[in-house]
């Protein structure tokens, strides 16, 4: 049975989980919903389904997975379930701590990163160099943390869920800045070997990995 995915046409929340799907072969529909253009950005393609998706999917909302039984809303939700179910979640105790500490660290910055991306032209303007330095600083954090650790991917030697969303949060905002990571040696390689992986190889030439980072409402897209 094929998976389902379900999300806008856009990055945002769904690239970390399009990604683990290529990455174990899960067989996977990547349904997009598309949103309408302004001035009234129209949601209705979504909103207009979103009913009938009442009985399986009780907190129906964007993404939403389905896998056979297995129906879930809540991105972190849907990521931590193909981590599981692959073995992505780490091997003992000290590695499941730091892969979900590195994947809750990243949901924060990528949080704050979300809001900034939606904010109106003026203010946008007024504080993406704020971010920028925010940024950075949370870099230095990440490089030292990179460099402690000493291994191959961000939390142990085989990759894990957390890899896949600090790619993610790497890449977007290489795209706000594209010197972002030139004084952290360690994150620029760790990008470079994420995208060196074949799946991603071969990934990043398909039309999903060319969609917005966000949605239509967006300054930053």
């Amino acid at each position: 049975m094929v998976a389902v995915l379900a999300y806008w046409a856009i990055r945002g929340l769904a690239a970390p989980i399009r990604y683990l799907l290529e990455y174990t072969n899960t067989p996977y529909e990547d349904k997009q919903y598309v949103q309408g253009d302004g001035p009234e950005f129209s949601r209705a393609e979504w909103m207009d389904g979103k009913p009938s998706l009442s009985a399986d999917l009780p907190f129906a909302n964007l993404p939403y997975f389905i896998d056979g039984t297995v129906k879930l809303t809540q991105s972190n939700a849907i990521i931590r379930y193909i981590a599981e179910t692959n073995g992505l979640a780490g091997s003992t105790p000290e590695e499941r701590a730091m892969i979900d500490m590195i994947a809750n660290e990243v949901i924060d910055v990528r949080s704050r990163f979300t809001r900034l991306s939606y904010m109106k032209a003026s203010d946008f303007a007024a504080f993406r160099q704020g971010h920028v330095t925010y940024f950075r600083n949370w870099s230095v954090k990440m490089e030292a943390f990179l460099k402690q650790r000493g291994t191959l991917w961000a939390c142990a030697e085989s990759i894990s869920y957390a890899d896949f969303l600090l790619f993610e949060l790497l890449s977007q905002h290489v795209e706000l800045e594209s010197s972002m990571l030139d004084e952290f040696p360690l994150l620029a390689a760790f990008k470079a070997r994420f995208e060196a992986l074949e799946f991603m190889r071969v990934f990043m030439k398909k039309p999903a990995f060319s969609l917005p980072l966000n949605n239509k409402t967006a300054t930053f897209r």
